[in-house]
């Protein structure tokens, strides 16, 4: 807990300048609580971000936030601060309801991840890829690497027309798997498997059935890196719950994961790695599957299909969105907006970036238009904001809160953001239930 000097070291800007207020006297912890672009009833960890917005909130100052983090507050709940704490409420919730972006951070009531908490959980992660995957980066060197991924990535994404068709078969189970009509492609990555979780017998189910000839509509789930199996447990429980809706949920393993590693492999570890020939292959391939499939199941019947993608799966899904305007519905959550901002800034990647910097690539050699490509920040999306829902971690260690807000500018889409981090995120049930009620009601049946 934060105790009383603690606080007033926090209420001090960097830089030595003192937070300009009409009071000039510091204000108390119960001040803070009260002052806020959210209703503070849904927002019960109060960390230094917080602290440090009410310097922002009334004396103007600026760059103590990071970017992206916090849109600025408007100018009415300046009185928030001198007011009681009836009206200070009052006045706050006046604001939430008047201004869309001053919305809930999440419309269900949650546990709440305090900042500390959710800091771990992503530095533990940390700990845990650095450990699996020591002494594994090894990176592709020799002259003329850095033109050659210039030119792979200004390949581009090609047309699923010209690449072929995708036919899964039932292979056991829920299983199902597929030769992957990705050229050159060899080993486990050549055969493509997915997961098929469906809506049998529920009531949804039947009545989206009736109306569609017998086939519900569907959703493709993309999960995020290094995904093994007690993490696909994780996955499972989402789909489950989108499939009480009526939604038959596919989750398909992507390039270099769970059957497609190579043996002796983790899984993932070749599909993100120092080799960025074969990663910038390997995200390209999986944008190019999830197309094909999506175009086998309304080719097999589905009214309607949807993208929800976590992290990885969230780039990926986010480079579809931009190929194709037949999604009915998009749930990014904390996608890859900026690769090369991940690449050279995130502590996940120390190992990776350490490697590629032996082989001879800096960000030099990554800073070119060609990548746009492979940038969903620097791309245009096909899919309406309607249909789009992007959910960003105000504590995400993995993915700046900042390159999720230059992502939505350019897509012009709103936020949702949410206090955890990039891992603590996937914990949340209620972020899952209010996600899952915006893909029912865009895909089938509207969640009561």
């Amino acid at each position: 807990m934060l105790g009383p000097g603690r606080i007033r070291r926090l209420q001090e800007p960097r830089g030595g300048q003192k937070c300009a207020s009409r009071n000039p006297r510091p204000l108390p912890f119960t001040s803070i609580v009260g002052v806020g672009w959210r209703p503070f009833d849904r927002l019960t960890t109060y960390d230094a971000p917080g602290v440090e917005k009410v310097c922002r909130i009334a004396g103007g100052a600026s760059g103590m936030l990071p970017e992206g983090v916090i849109e600025p507050t408007p100018k009415p709940i300046l009185a928030n601060a001198e007011a009681g704490p009836r009206q200070r409420r009052s006045r706050i919730l006046a604001n939430a309801e008047a201004d869309p972006r001053h919305r809930p951070v999440e419309p269900r009531a949650a546990f709440k991840m305090p900042y500390l908490s959710a800091h771990l959980l992503d530095r533990c992660n940390e700990w845990l890829v650095h450990y699996r995957l020591g002494g594994r980066q090894r990176p592709a060197t020799g002259e003329g690497m850095g033109q050659a991924l210039v030119e792979l990535a200004a390949a581009g994404h090609p047309s699923p027309a010209t690449i072929g068709r995708l036919h899964p078969e039932p292979a056991g189970g829920d299983l199902w798997q597929a030769r992957s009509p990705w050229p050159r492609v060899e080993g486990a990555n050549a055969r493509w498997w997915a997961a098929c979780v469906g809506p049998a017998g529920s009531r949804a189910a039947a009545a989206a059935g009736a109306d569609n000839g017998g086939r519900p509509p569907a959703l493709i789930l993309l999960h995020g890196w290094l995904m093994d199996r007690p993490q696909e447990l994780l996955y499972r429980s989402w789909a489950r719950r989108a499939a009480r809706h009526g939604i038959e949920v596919w989750m398909p393993r992507l390039p270099f994961h769970r059957e497609r590693a190579g043996p002796g492999e983790i899984s993932g570890e070749r599909c993100l790695s120092a080799d960025l020939t074969t990663t910038f292959g390997a995200v390209t391939q999986a944008v190019a599957e999830t197309r094909l499939l999506a175009t086998w199941l309304r080719d097999r019947g589905a009214p309607r299909v949807g993208l929800w993608g976590m992290s990885l799966g969230g780039w990926v899904g986010a480079l579809a969105a931009t190929l194709d305007d037949d999604w009915d519905a998009l749930a990014l959550w904390a996608p890859v907006a900026e690769p090369t901002a991940v690449l050279w800034e995130s502590r996940l990647v120390d190992g990776m970036r350490a490697a590629i910097v032996a082989g001879g690539i800096n960000a030099a050699d990554l800073d070119s238009e060609a990548f746009d490509a492979l940038t969903p920040a620097r791309r245009d999306p096909l899919v309406p904001r309607q249909r789009t829902l992007l959910v960003g971690a105000i504590h995400d260690q993995v993915v700046a809160p900042a390159s999720i807000r230059r992502l939505a500018r350019r897509w012009h889409v709103d936020v949702r953001w949410v206090p955890h981090g990039h891992i603590s995120l996937m914990l949340s049930r209620a972020s899952v239930a209010d996600t899952v009620a915006f893909l029912a009601a865009a895909l089938g049946e509207p969640v009561r």
